[in-house]
């Protein structure tokens, strides 16, 4: 988007009509949601990449790095019709992707020595990198993320709410990472192109306010919650109550657990069950569109960016 002389300006794709669109073949479930939206849009599906092109990319979007001349080589070389499906499997193996998904995470959660201090942003990348090694799913990684509690020290995810000072700060941080959607235009107005209220904005700010931080006798913090709280909407100071997107009823009492944690995953855009390490395509997925989940855990063989 644009701003010429106070005017904004953005490009908008508008549904084509009476265009023929033909499906390729699904090779997995990002696929057939792939395929629906390009027939909405009235638009043809571009064809498959040159293996050489295939490589390049799937490298850098799995582990970040650029094939050697030699792997380059030995694919390209390679005349089976599931080298590609191989290739993934064997990137997603590989010690690289574990580190380079769990350094991409830390940028998302503002782990930084400043934010969360040395030893917690060490504990954060022990707890990632743990999880993507494993093929933790991602509703269970989003959950621990959300009700973390404890010592920022420890191994975890606890140093991230040290680098949240307000609920409202935590909320639309956790509400973008964790379920795909932005919401910080909700919080001053209603904007008419989007969904969100500041009804929407101030319910789910509700449910971290009880998120507090406190220090050790030795130095150090511990995070603790004591639940969420309802919250005055900013223009009619009426009382809403801490509740989730897409809630219409409060979530009672006040989303606190039998541990004295937080929840946040009665949202429908919330993922459940979810992949976590099979990928990124399916990683963005999972947490960028409700309808793009998994009932089982996918374990390779599977073929995830064969049209890259």
């Amino acid at each position: 988007m644009r701003y010429l002389d106070h005017v904004a300006v953005c490009r908008v794709t508008v549904p084509r009509p009476g265009v023929a669109v033909e499906r390729p073949e699904e090779y997995n479930f990002i696929d057939r949601h792939v395929w629906d939206k390009l027939q909405r849009l009235g638009i043809e599906p571009t064809g498959l990449a040159d293996d050489a092109t295939f490589l390049r990319r799937v490298f850098l979007d799995t582990i970040g790095t650029l094939p050697t001349v030699g792997e380059a080589r030995d694919f390209l070389a390679d005349t089976s019709s599931d080298k590609r499906t191989q290739l993934i499997n064997s990137l997603l193996r590989r010690n690289e992707y574990a580190d380079y998904w769990t350094m991409r995470w830390l940028n998302l959660m503002r782990a930084d020595q400043l934010a969360t201090t040395p030893q917690g942003t060490v504990a954060m990348q022990r707890w990632l990198r743990h999880q993507f090694h494993t093929n933790r799913p991602f509703d269970e990684l989003a959950v621990e993320l959300v009700t973390a509690q404890g010592n920022t020290a420890a191994e975890g995810p606890a140093a991230f709410y040290t680098a949240m000072n307000k609920p409202d700060e935590t909320a639309r941080t956790i509400s973008q990472l964790m379920l795909g959607v932005r919401i910080q235009c909700a919080q001053c107005h209603h904007h008419p192109s989007e969904k969100w209220s500041q009804a929407d904005y101030v319910g789910l700010a509700g449910l971290f306010t009880g998120v507090t931080q406190k220090g050790l006798p030795g130095g150090g913090k511990v995070i603790v919650s004591s639940g969420g709280e309802d919250l005055p909407h900013p223009r009619t100071t009426e009382s809403i109550g801490a509740r989730a997107l897409a809630q219409s009823l409060p979530i009672s009492p006040a989303l606190a657990t039998d541990d004295g944690g937080w929840q946040m995953t009665q949202t429908p855009f919330f993922p459940r069950p979810s992949p976590i390490a099979c990928g990124p395509t399916t990683l963005v997925a999972a947490w960028s569109n409700p309808l793009m989940t998994c009932g089982t855990r996918i374990q390779p063989p599977m073929n995830l960016c064969w049209r890259l």
